[in-house]
């Protein structure tokens, strides 16, 4: 049998020995039979080391329900290197992503500074080595605070011809809990909005920022009762119009006899007002209602609401400061044959005038008519100085008390004869 047998093997040998694509054909098979007794077999493994692994916290409820806090910043934690054990066929396959290393926070009991071992798994291997293993890590006691939520409007400002309003935030406030020192030093949420550009209403979606009373923005991962806020902003063209100072249309009423409207102030005199552009296109000027100026006889100053034209959105003010300017009419009245006087004549002199009483038209304030009498008017002629002869002299009147009435005399002058 064995004769039979070797001439077969010395064929064989001999055949692959000088064939040279039987060589390869051999390499090839031998290859693939080792890469399938490594993949079929999980005891073949190999050590990958990973750096730049990011750690993940758990726990944080079981943490906050014992009232506790974590000071530390998590986004603040170096990454760790990780050394994981890896079946040989799945060692392509092990990345920083597909390996999980935890911070395990359900272990805190307490506050103060805590020393809390890394745990790490992979889907593909095991974690034999995590470093550092262990991390010190500070605790404070669970605060909570409800802050307000501020927008801000970012190139507002810049754009005079759009008016910007926040119409609904939503929510207004929020509510902020984690540890004490951190949280009491905060005073408000930002959301700040872009609106640069913007030409119509719309609604916004932003994370608000932490603020401390400095206006410092708090980066300490905290947690909020809401992750985003929903803002609706208001933006409509704006126009600039004056208040109407017509006396017909800004009095109503019966002012005191004798007086009357010279004016109208207002303050401010030109408003801005927001709306739809072809609403504005149609205004021209804004007025108010007509203010009652019954028995009035003197100036006063007023503030009245300026009257809401509907789909206006915004007045740059609501309210004006009106003055309405009174004043006393000037009224005349002729008293007729005034007696004349004469004054300033010599003792042994005789004075005789060419007449002995003028008209006078006396023209003052209409006040003045109610009590000024007859007998108040005096028209003089003086003669002091003079030589016996024939002159002719102006004729002077005077009122007691009322240096501002202006007398028109008829005639203006007499003649008079001193002997």
């Amino acid at each position: 049998m064995k004769e039979k047998i070797k001439p077969v093997l010395r064929a064989l040998l001999h055949a692959v020995s000088r064939n040279l694509g039987w060589k390869i054909f051999s390499l090839a098979a031998a290859v693939l039979m080792w890469s399938y007794i490594i993949s079929s077999d999980p005891t073949i493994t190999r050590d990958k080391t990973l750096a730049g692994v990011e750690i993940t916290p758990s726990g944080l409820t079981v943490l906050q329900s014992r009232d506790l806090a974590l000071l530390t910043d998590l986004d603040a934690l170096q990454d760790v290197r990780v050394r994981v054990e890896v079946p040989q066929a799945n060692y392509s396959r092990v990345t920083a992503d597909s390996v999980r290393v935890e911070l395990d926070l359900s272990q805190i009991r307490q506050t103060g500074r805590q020393e809390v071992e890394l745990t790490g798994v992979s889907n593909y291997g095991t974690v034999v080595q995590i470093t550092p293993s262990r991390l010190e890590i500070d605790v404070e006691t669970l605060d909570q605070r409800n802050v307000p939520v501020n927008v801000e409007l970012v190139g507002a400002k810049n754009n005079s011809k759009y008016w910007y309003n926040v119409s609904r935030t939503n929510p207004s406030s929020l509510t902020v809990s984690g540890p004490s020192s951190i949280v009491q030093n905060i005073s408000s949420a930002r959301v700040s909005l872009d609106v640069t550009g913007a030409n119509s209403s719309y609604n916004w979606t932003v994370a608000p920022e932490l603020l401390d009373a400095s206006g410092n923005v708090i980066t300490h991962q905290l947690s909020k009762s809401s992750s985003s806020v929903s803002v609706g902003v208001q933006i409509y063209p704006v126009k600039q119009l004056s208040v109407s100072t017509d006396i017909a249309t800004a009095t109503s009423g019966v002012i005191l006899d004798g007086y009357k409207v010279v004016g109208v102030e207002v303050q401010p005199d030109i408003i801005t007002v927001a709306g739809e552009e072809e609403l504005l296109a149609e205004l021209d000027s804004l007025s108010f209602n007509p203010i009652n100026i019954t028995g009035r006889s003197q100036s006063f100053s007023t503030t009245v609401t300026l009257p809401k034209l509907n789909n206006i959105q915004h007045y740059s003010s609501e309210q004006v400061r009106v003055t309405i300017l009174i004043e006393e009419q000037l009224n005349s009245y002729t008293f007729k044959n005034v007696p004349l006087m004469i004054t300033g004549k010599d003792a042994d002199q005789v004075a005789t005038l060419s007449q002995d009483s003028i008209n006078v038209k006396v023209t003052g304030l209409h006040s003045v008519f109610d009590t000024l009498m007859r007998n108040q008017i005096l028209a003089r002629v003086n003669l002091e100085g003079l030589a016996p002869g024939k002159h002719v002299l102006p004729i002077e009147v005077t009122v007691d008390n009322h240096p501002d009435l202006v007398f028109e005399l008829d005639p203006p002058t007499v003649s008079v004869t001193i002997e």
